[in-house]
């Protein structure tokens, strides 16, 4: 076999391989962030309603009232541990007003 020939060698030589594409995997785009849409908005507003019974209602009741209504009087109402009197006439569509009774702020709702 020393004695061999390239000729030789390449006869013998089972056919090469033809060459295969090597084939780059396609990146796949980044799926368009949808934007919010204004439903869960309005869902939210009607849930921001308080049923007739609910501790919101009671307050929401309590602030339109002629006395008005405290804060800590609205913690020992409702048994919240913190509470937005702000917020709460918001979602009521009060126009909030307070007055100041030494160191107690009371807190007044009347209609938009």
């Amino acid at each position: 076999m020393k004695n061999e020939t390239m000729d030789d060698v390449a006869a013998e030589a089972p056919a090469a391989v033809p060459a295969t594409k090597t084939v780059k995997a396609k990146k796949k785009k980044a799926a368009p962030k949808k934007k919010a849409s204004a439903a869960p908005k309005k869902a939210m507003a009607k849930k921001a309603k308080a049923a007739p019974e609910s501790k919101t209602a009671a307050v929401v009741a309590k602030l339109a009232s002629k006395g008005g209504i405290t804060r800590a009087e609205i913690l020992a109402m409702t048994g919240w541990k913190a509470v937005s009197v702000q917020q709460v006439a918001k979602v009521a569509k009060l126009k909030l007003s307070t007055e100041k009774d030494g160191s107690v702020l009371r807190y007044f709702g009347r209609a938009k």
